[in-house]
């Protein structure tokens, strides 16, 4: 009896082996065959790169802080037309291009003909309208100018009337 009892056992014991390795060897791997045979990973989509951390805001306004303090501004995300190598773009006219980079809070003002009369004086008038803030509060956030090409203007200047208020 003791004989057909571990004779049993072991039968059972060689089908659960054959049955686990039945179940982990059928199963089909994830992601394209040649590429975990060449050892690399499946590829991502670009998509997966620039969607955001973090929801956009929905109040109609929001605050952004600066080490000058904290400016509350409208909220620029319900204008936003359209998104540009991870910058939200807030307007796109003729000869200017307002930008924000969500990265580092930091506001840019495109020049794309600052030789024209007017080109920065609108570009910076729209930036303030944009966000619903007078000059000493634009003062206080992170905003870099530059013409294109860059050599016209300087590279990375602040607003026009943030450098008379700092002489």
């Amino acid at each position: 009896m003791k004989k057909i009892f571990s004779t049993v056992g072991i039968f059972i014991l060689l089908g659960i082996i054959g049955y686990l390795t039945f179940y982990f060897f059928s199963k089909k791997p994830q992601g394209n065959i040649q590429s975990i045979q060449s050892g690399l990973l499946p590829s991502a989509t670009s998509s997966d790169f620039y969607a955001p951390a973090v929801p956009f805001p929905t109040t109609p306004t929001m605050t952004i802080g600066t080490n000058q303090g904290i400016v509350e501004v409208k909220n620029f995300y319900n204008s936003v037309v359209g998104i540009e190598e991870g910058l939200l773009i807030l307007a796109d006219a003729d000869n200017y291009e307002i930008a924000y980079d969500r990265s580092n809070s930091n506001f840019l003002i495109y020049l794309r003909n600052p030789s024209l009369k007017n080109t920065r004086q609108n570009a910076e008038t729209d930036f303030l309208e944009i966000l619903g803030i007078n000059q000493e509060n634009a003062c206080k956030l992170n905003v870099q100018e530059s013409a294109l090409p860059s050599s016209q203007l300087g590279e990375n200047q602040n607003l026009s009337f943030c450098l008379n208020k700092l002489q």
